[in-house]
């Protein structure tokens, strides 16, 4: 039963844009070329490959720009797997009144629904303008299955959310978040619960680069020399410690790149 629910996964988190997204080299609001990719639209079968390509043709991106409304759902969950794979940082938008970077469509300045699974995918995550619901199974797979057929189905869907999510270091209860608003509504998270369980360096990463500059670490409370392992990002600062934590997070998203690149071409 569960393996004949799998292929309901394909038509979840649909909006109303039925393009699929674009994906392409990102560039700055003034139009300069950005060392990253840009996510923008409606996530729809076939973005995964499309991303792979873009990644594969520009192999210093290190970086995703997100504006996205949603889309399809098993297509986020592999191309999410694939941004974590390949160790990219991921920005979401801070206002929806104010682009990070040039897009096409304005109103697509968001990352609402299955975009917040890629955004949960970044190693190094920015961005405040983030949504969550529960997926929906269309009307017409209700109808086809029933009742008991569409209760098991989103069983299945749970799992596999609930699954991704903790897969990706996100607390349990934005889970909770998703999986208990409906498909109807949006659940808008705060600045507040953004900045402290999610915006950062996750801590694989950050525990990674937080040792390799213990050295330098001037002594003081173990809490916030972790939690400014979390924050270093690519931005420069005066602090030499930061500044030693930002080289590393680069050269270890420079290795997790390379190495998820070279498995990407044999498989080709």
């Amino acid at each position: 039963m569960r393996q004949s629910l799998l292929f309901i996964l394909v038509g979840l988190f649909l909006v109303a844009d039925l393009e699929a997204a674009d994906i392409r080299l990102a560039r700055s609001l003034s139009g300069a070329p950005l060392p990253g990719i840009t996510i923008e639209g409606a996530i729809a079968p076939g973005d995964y490959q499309k991303l792979v390509d873009v990644a594969l043709a520009n192999r210093e991106a290190h970086t995703v720009w997100l504006a996205s409304a949603g889309g399809n759902l098993s297509e986020a969950l592999r191309m999410g797997r694939l941004i974590r794979n390949l160790g990219f940082s991921v920005w979401a938008p801070f206002s929806k009144a104010e682009p990070l970077v040039a897009l096409k469509n304005p109103a697509h300045n968001t990352c609402s629904s299955s975009c917040f699974l890629l955004y949960a995918a970044g190693v190094s995550r920015r961005g405040l303008v983030l949504g969550l619901h529960r997926p929906s199974l269309p009307a017409d797979e209700h109808f086809s299955l029933g009742l008991d057929g569409a209760v098991a189905a989103h069983r299945v869907i749970d799992k596999a959310v609930a699954g991704y999510l903790e897969e990706m270091g996100v607390p349990s209860k934005y889970t909770s978040v998703m999986l208990s608003t409906n498909a109807s509504d949006m659940a808008w998270l705060s600045p507040e619960d953004i900045n402290k369980d999610l915006d950062g360096v996750i801590p694989e990463f950050a525990e990674k680069c937080r040792d390799a500059c213990q050295a330098r670490t001037p002594p003081g409370n173990a809490a916030a020399r972790r939690q400014q392992a979390l924050g270093a990002a690519h931005e420069a600062t005066d602090t030499p410690n930061v500044n030693c934590m930002s080289q590393r997070l680069k050269e270890l998203q420079e290795e997790r790149r390379h190495g998820a690149l070279e498995r990407l071409l044999q498989e080709r």
